[in-house]
């Protein structure tokens, strides 16, 4: 649900990029892939309970005499996401501009996305390097040779996001390895068995250990549901509709990806009705994929197309009641989540201190923002997957974040009235 009182401007202040901090080259989140499904010879995704292996792009940034590497994590129609596991600097490129986020020991700190430059895709076809008037990001091996040793891989699961380079490959396996946590990895056709480990590293294994179950699998294919407009009581609302359409078809498989990387049923078909009067500003009902948007709302504020996002996702969501949990609050928050810290990071947000995370909405979305940054990594995520099973309780926060939901506020809020 979107209420008018949710109107954010910014917690935080972060300067934005001028030229101290080189462009960045990063690593696509996720798989949203367009690729017809892989042969199982191909080799080139591997899944588990709980998580993912690809082989992915190596982005190498030119700024001046500053170079640095990145892997692609995340692509889709909107963006190109990219990380820097040294510096855990994630990086977004747009058709027009690049975002940064992240940033790690002495590397500066974005701790919500934020411009940096403008620029553009050079091959918008392909959209393998982007330039700015301070340099380029390219991916070096946009055409990956099946045979080809040290090839980029990327793992992502709850634990986070990983990186390895292929170091050798058989009929009956391939080998990983990631440099940073000297782990070595072999994928089978049924079986992921680890080797080594640093001091990095809670735990170290002495030989091959047998550690998931698994398969080679398909590349993953965007989720994208027909969009249907109901424009009967409000034929007048027929262009804002239109672009509301197109921004679920696009944001539909991102939410998705980024809610669910490891598969969830997802909507066939989502309904947007336009009327007039409602109660507020748009409502949902996720079991039946109908968002009902008001019309009178959209003639006067027609800027206001991020609350589309947040009803959207309410849909990909798709919450059963969790029992003898009340959810409200983290419902809203995390749909407010996607809009503000997704979807639209540069709108200016701020927070109602007289609110708390129980109020929903904007207030718990930059609360989960905040644990997610310091007590995470994948905390909503995590949270997520047993919000959609129906098993979500408050004592999980010291499961996935460590300290009880009650402290976990307390700190936030303390740095909210600083």
């Amino acid at each position: 649900m979107t209420t008018p009182d949710n109107r954010l401007t910014p917690l935080w202040r972060v300067p934005l990029f001028g030229g101290a901090l080189p462009l960045v080259a990063l690593i696509v989140l996720g798989g949203l892939r367009t690729a017809a499904p892989a042969q199982t010879a191909e080799r080139t995704r591997w899944e588990y309970d709980g998580g993912s292996l690809w082989r992915s792009l190596t982005w190498t940034e030119r700024s001046g005499k500053t170079s640095h590497t990145y892997f692609e994590t995340r692509r889709n129609p909107v963006f190109v996401e990219l990380l820097d596991p040294s510096r855990q600097y994630t990086v977004r490129l747009y058709a027009d501009k690049l975002l940064l986020r992240g940033g790690k020991g002495s590397a500066k700190k974005f701790p919500k996305f934020t411009r940096l430059s403008g620029g553009a895709w050079k091959d918008a076809g392909t959209r393998l390097e982007w330039q700015s008037p301070a340099g380029f990001l390219r991916a070096q091996n946009d055409e990956p040779n099946e045979k080809a040793a040290s090839a980029a891989w990327v793992e992502r699961n709850f634990d986070g996001t990983h990186v390895f380079h292929e170091t050798s490959r058989t009929d009956d396996f391939i080998e990983l390895k990631d440099p940073r946590r000297d782990y070595t990895l072999r994928l089978a056709a049924d079986e992921l068995k680890i080797r080594g480990g640093n001091k990095t590293v809670p735990k170290r294994f002495a030989d091959f250990t047998r550690l998931y179950a698994g398969r080679w699998a398909p590349d993953r294919k965007p989720v994208v549901p027909k969009i249907v407009l109901d424009l009967h009581e409000a034929p007048e609302a027929a262009r804002w509709a239109a672009g509301a359409k197109q921004l679920c078809e696009e944001w539909y498989a991102i939410i998705y990806d980024m809610l669910y990387p490891v598969g969830h049923p997802p909507a066939r078909t989502i309904t947007i009705h336009f009327k007039d009067p409602i109660k507020t500003v748009a409502y949902t009902f996720a079991q039946q994929g109908e968002i009902t948007i008001s019309a009178n709302w959209v003639k006067k504020h027609p800027e206001d197309i991020g609350m589309v996002i947040h009803e959207l996702t309410h849909v990909v969501q798709n919450y059963p009641e969790s029992k003898g949990v009340k959810i409200f609050w983290i419902g809203e928050g995390v749909a407010d989540y996607v809009r503000y810290f997704e979807f639209e990071p540069e709108k200016p947000f701020k927070i109602d201190r007289k609110k708390t995370y129980r109020d929903g909405y904007g207030t718990a979305a930059a609360f989960l923002d905040w644990v997610e940054r310091t007590h995470g990594p994948h905390v909503i995520e995590k949270l997520n997957a047993r919000l959609a099973i129906g098993a979500y309780t408050e004592e999980l926060f010291e499961d996935y974040a460590h300290a009880p939901l009650g402290t976990l506020w307390t700190n936030f809020a303390a740095t909210v009235h600083h």
